[in-house]
């Protein structure tokens, strides 16, 4: 990760079960709205998120190399949907937008550059309470941020797109692929 990427020390707070509305489950998009209706699935996801915590620059793989889409900040079961992938068994993490602190992590995952995989860039931006809670493991970049249906687009506004090859060599001095 790069040292300025942290922007505040990270703080989170747990959805409390009585904050957990359905006025507050029907700001999600339908396939999350629509698993959070099973009690089970409901409880794990209140207890594996936090609504509040401090704003943390993530990256995220995009579907163009030059141009941020709103369909590039769906969660990754619409996702899935859209560019007809498959999907084994949906999960409510699968309804989340995948981000990382750490850019080099992303790359790693998503094995860039793969002429076989949908992904062609990556952004950079602020993750922001005020668009949705995420999940925060201990010791891991990785969250699955779960963006409200009426704030995609704000979100998405909070990223700019950045050079894979020039974040490689920024990073670990070489070019993607090597």
């Amino acid at each position: 990760m790069l040292e300025n990427d942290v922007l505040m020390e990270k703080s989170t707070v747990q959805i409390q079960q009585e904050e957990a509305s359905e006025e507050y489950i029907k700001r999600f998009p339908t396939k999350l709205h629509e698993m959070l209706k099973d009690s089970r699935v409901r409880d794990k996801f209140f207890k594996s998120i936090s609504k509040e915590y401090a704003d943390i620059i993530v990256y995220r793989g995009i579907h163009r190399e030059n141009k941020i889409e709103r369909d590039d900040f769906l969660g990754n079961l619409d996702e899935a949907e859209l560019y007809d992938r498959p999907v084994r068994k949906p999960t409510f993490q699968m309804c989340g937008v995948s981000v990382n602190e750490d850019p080099m992590q992303l790359i790693k995952a998503l094995h860039i550059p793969n002429p076989g995989r949908p992904t062609l860039g990556i952004v950079r931006g602020i993750m922001k309470c005020q668009y949705g809670p995420a999940d925060f493991q201990e010791g891991k970049t990785h969250h699955n941020w779960y963006l409200f249906k009426d704030k995609i687009d704000s979100a998405s506004s909070e990223f700019k797109i950045i050079e894979v090859d020039e974040l490689c060599q920024k990073n670990i001095g070489t070019k993607s692929g090597e």
